[in-house]
């Protein structure tokens, strides 16, 4: 026995619970964002309505992340170059969290390392600033 009620002891060879619990919450988070890229796809592609945005209604320009639902619907249908033209930045996040939680599916300790290098790592500033030069840099040449 384990000496914790409730939890069945565990066989050799079988994967800690909360180990398997959290791979299973990391491959939910990519099939969710897979799913939603392609339902993302299905509805730009079928023309449904989408709201304007506020900003280019108002000042004729588009704001830093116009292009965001061009680039999702391109991912959704496997057009990454397109992507990328139309958003950068949209790319680069849906890469991370696909990353961070395919490693947490795929390698048995990647969740909870995950988890460690969140927790442990200030805010790095520095490439926060390169981030957002580079958004500003896109919203710039759209202009």
């Amino acid at each position: 026995m384990n000496g914790h009620p409730g939890v069945p002891p565990r066989l050799d060879g079988d994967e800690p619970r909360p180990a398997l619990e959290a791979r299973l919450r990391s491959l939910a988070v990519v099939a969710g964002v897979l799913v939603g890229l392609r339902l993302v796809a299905v509805w730009v592609g079928a023309g449904w309505w989408l709201p304007a945005c506020p900003f280019r209604r108002i000042t004729g320009h588009p704001c830093p992340t116009c292009g965001a639902t061009s680039a999702l619907a391109a991912l959704g249908e496997g057009r990454l170059a397109d992507a990328w033209r139309s958003q950068p930045l949209a790319v680069l996040i849906v890469g991370g969290v696909v990353f961070y939680a395919g490693l947490a599916v795929l390698w048995p300790r990647g969740a909870a390392w995950v988890r460690r290098q969140a927790g442990r790592r200030p805010v790095r500033w520095g490439l926060v600033w390169v981030a957002l030069g580079l958004v500003g840099i896109h919203w710039l040449q759209s202009w």
